[in-house]
């Protein structure tokens, strides 16, 4: 069983490496920061009125009080999922250069390749601004798929497709960081998410899950990127 061998081995680099183990509480504090200054505002405020909005279109556009009511349910808690989900990539986006680092840590230590701190630390500042602007670019294509997987979710029979779109999204995501470190073209990047496509899936279907639950989601992006970069370099120690 490739996931739970991989889930066995991104809990022993966070055991065993001290630098593993720093860069992992750093989306942690980025996030905390967030949570303390905006927190209330997104969770409470923003929230409150956006399912008042909805609340309101959808009593004016249906005659049945019934449907309407489920209809709020269903699109209440698709929008939590899209708050939850906008943090966390917030959150992703001003750590990236950190979870990049991690990235490529965890791929030198797969391989036991020497490790220079000093030229990694050199090699990610001089990247900082690509490494931030790609990650823009990524997060509003995530957030376009997002929205149209939204958009399916009012569509009850298709919500397992909205769900299994997010899953796949939420994936890349994290697979992102060792496609772009090696420069991987689209069709290689599809070819390598189709060849560990169940582990893959699986792994966004759960990140799906735990991103919904307040500091746990916080808690899971750092071995979330120490997941997918294993995920990548199993499959290049077998070439």
């Amino acid at each position: 069983m490739q996931f739970f061998t991989l889930v066995t081995k991104s809990f022993q680099y966070l055991k065993n490496d001290r630098l593993v183990l720093f860069l992992s509480f750093i989306p942690i504090f980025i996030g905390s920061i967030l949570y303390y200054f905006l927190g209330r505002w997104i969770y409470t405020d923003v929230f409150s009125f956006i399912k008042i909005k909805i609340s309101n279109i959808i009593h004016i556009d249906s005659t049945n009080t019934i449907l309407a009511y489920f209809l709020g349910i269903i699109l209440s808690i698709l929008l939590f999922f899209l708050i939850n989900w906008t943090f966390v990539l917030i959150v992703s986006l001003l750590a990236s250069p950190f979870n990049d680092f991690l990235s490529e840590r965890i791929e030198l230590l797969h391989f036991k390749k020497e490790i220079k701190l000093k030229n990694m630390i050199n090699g990610r500042l001089k990247t900082i601004f690509f490494i931030l602007f790609n990650e823009s670019k990524k997060i509003c294509f995530i957030l376009f798929i997002n929205i149209i997987a939204l958009a399916l979710g009012w569509i009850p029979i298709l919500l397992p497709l909205s769900v299994l779109i997010s899953a796949i999204i939420l994936a890349t995501n994290y697979l992102d960081y060792s496609w772009s470190r090696h420069n991987l073209t689209l069709k290689e990047c599809i070819s390598d998410y189709r060849s560990s496509f169940f582990t893959n899936t699986f792994m966004g279907l759960i990140l799906f899950l735990l991103i919904n639950i307040p500091i746990l989601n916080l808690l899971i992006i750092s071995f979330s990127v120490i997941f997918f970069t294993l995920v990548s370099v199993e499959k290049n120690s077998e070439v």
